[in-house]
C-alpha cells in the first residue's frame, strides 16, 4: 500500500464551512481522476468504512476528498456537494489553504461512538 498525505481543510460554504479531508497519493504529479465522498444521515466524514475508502482509493493512485455534512434535508446536502465539487475543481496544483479556509485537527475515531442504539424521540401530537 502507497503512502498518502491528508491535508484537513474547510470549505466555504454560504455563511458557514464544511470540514474536509484531502487525501493525497504519494505519487500526486501524475494524478488524473478525484473522487468526492461524503456519509449517510447521521454520520460523519470519519465513518470508519469511509475513512478506509478514501485509503484505498488513495493508495491506487486517486485524490479523495471526503466531507461532513451536518443536515438531513436532501436540498441542503445536495447543495453542500456542489459546494464541494466547485470547490474541487479549483485544486489544480498541489492543495493550499486558500481565502476563507483554515486547517481543522481531525478527532480520533473513538470521540464519536456508535449511536445506532439510540431511543427514538416520541413527538407529541397536537
Amino acid at each position: 500500500m502507497e503512502t498518502i498525505q491528508e491535508d484537513s481543510m474547510t470549505i466555504p460554504f454560504g455563511a458557514k464551512h464544511l470540514v474536509a479531508v484531502l487525501s493525497i497519493p504519494a505519487n500526486s504529479s501524475d494524478v488524473q481522476t478525484a473522487v468526492i465522498l461524503t456519509h449517510g444521515a447521521g454520520g460523519d466524514m470519519n465513518f470508519k468504512h469511509l475513512v478506509s475508502l478514501a485509503h484505498a482509493l488513495s493508495s491506487n493512485g486517486l485524490l479523495c476528498l471526503r466531507f461532513t455534512c451536518k443536515g438531513l434535508n436532501l436540498v441542503y446536502r445536495v447543495k453542500a456537494y456542489h459546494a464541494v465539487w466547485e470547490y474541487a475543481k479549483l485544486q489544480v496544483t498541489e492543495p493550499k489553504v486558500r481565502e476563507g479556509m483554515e486547517r481543522v485537527e481531525q478527532p480520533t475515531d473513538d470521540l464519536f461512538p456508535c449511536s445506532c442504539h439510540r431511543i427514538p424521540q416520541v413527538k407529541d401530537e397536537l
